[in-house]
């Protein structure tokens, strides 16, 4: 953690220093894409696809490159065959629980530092819900931090730029805590995402 806001601390000085540059956004947007990518850390052990799909709202500041966020959406897991846990094995019982799928719709809010005119960093930072049923069976938490950095770049389209495509690498971890019973801990991914965006 303390590494990517350091990260993100010398990016926004960088593009400070260089505010004589354009700043690429120069207006509110608002953006709605698809994220496509796979599962890593403990999340891959039991699911191999890690998509979703996310709405983004950016605020430019004034005469430098660096814009606030605010992101959310809708993010999911998927198990290529079905996986099995026994739930709650004490007590003389247990349960037997498949799984093929697991979602979270995140909240974040964050920076976006346009690097190089068009090429930009962003770093979010933000909460992870978690929407399955029942929620117990799948994290320890319903509430967890989320963090996801990544590097992308911006198309503008047509002489007044306010349709764009924003393309992007980037990689995201709820964090969560590993059970001896079946907790299964963090889960993180690792994903492309395309947005089409729109100057307000």
């Amino acid at each position: 953690m303390k590494k990517l806001l350091l990260a993100m601390a010398i990016l926004i000085g960088f593009a400070v220093d260089a505010h004589a540059q354009t700043n690429y956004n120069t207006q509110p947007r608002v953006s709605a894409g698809f994220i496509y990518g796979g599962a890593l850390g403990a999340a891959a052990n039991n699911y191999t696809y890690a998509s979703g799909f996310l709405v983004k709202y950016e605020l430019p500041v004034k005469s430098i490159p660096l814009s606030l966020t605010l992101t959310s959406g809708y993010s999911f897991f998927i198990s290529q065959t079905r996986f099995y846990s026994y739930i709650n094995p004490g007590n003389g019982g247990g349960t037997h629980v498949s799984y093929s799928a697991a979602a979270f719709v995140p909240l974040e809010i964050g920076a976006r530092v346009y690097i190089a005119n068009k090429l930009y960093f962003e770093g979010n930072i933000g909460a992870s819900l978690n929407v399955n049923s029942p929620h117990e069976y799948y994290t320890d938490k319903t509430l967890a931090l989320l963090v996801s950095p990544n590097l992308g770049y911006s198309f503008r389209f047509g002489s007044s730029g306010k349709a764009g495509l924003d393309l992007s690498l980037g990689y995201e971890n709820r964090f969560e805590s590993a059970s001896l019973n079946y907790y299964q801990g963090n889960y993180g991914r690792l994903a492309l995402s395309a947005a089409f965006s729109l100057g307000l």
